[in-house]
């Protein structure tokens, strides 16, 4: 994996004194499940680590603060809502599907980025500033609550770990 044009991105970015945000967005709990049952967490975890690491290290170089990572994935109100049954004509609140959100998840990310707080309060815990000092807390904090998650929603997990061992995966990520 290469970082060449994220390393290049962020340079130009802080040569140029521009005002850039980064945001992993919340896309639903049930994306995070599949990585995990699928044995590539560890790989998103990583990737985490290595670009607030590649931020940090740039932004050092410019003797600048390190541009904004907000971190709006892992297991919260935007994305651990209900996915309706197949056949079902109801909707998601935030979700088109796993990946893609609606306007009002748009909302409530772009709110909480650029500090407007109409809607922040509504949502503690979603939406968190990720640096080197906080980042192995809020990885632990995600495998947390990714474990309550499983315990909450016993049927999505087993839907989705049983499709991973259809697929020849050994199974997902047992989390003590």
């Amino acid at each position: 994996m290469t970082f060449d044009y994220f390393r290049k991105i962020l340079t130009i970015a802080y040569q140029n004194n521009i005002n850039f945000h980064m945001v992993i967005p919340p896309s639903h709990a049930r994306i995070w499940e599949i990585m995990s049952c699928m044995g590539i967490w560890p790989y998103f975890e990583n990737w985490k680590q290595l670009i607030v690491d590649i931020n940090e290290d740039i932004a050092t170089k410019f003797d600048k603060e390190p541009y904004a990572i907000w971190d709006f994935g892992g297991y919260n109100t935007l994305t651990t809502e209900i996915v309706p049954p197949l056949g079902k004509k109801t909707y998601m609140k935030w979700h088109h599907e796993s990946v893609h959100f609606f306007d009002e998840a748009g909302d409530v990310v772009l709110n909480k980025v650029l500090g407007e707080a109409t809607q922040v309060d509504s949502f503690p815990g979603v939406g968190i500033l990720i640096h080197n000092k906080n980042l192995e807390d809020h990885l632990k904090k995600i495998r947390l609550d990714r474990q309550q998650y499983r315990e909450q929603y016993p049927n999505e997990f087993n839907s989705i770990r049983n499709r991973a061992k259809r697929l020849g995966n050994t199974g997902c990520e047992v989390l003590n």
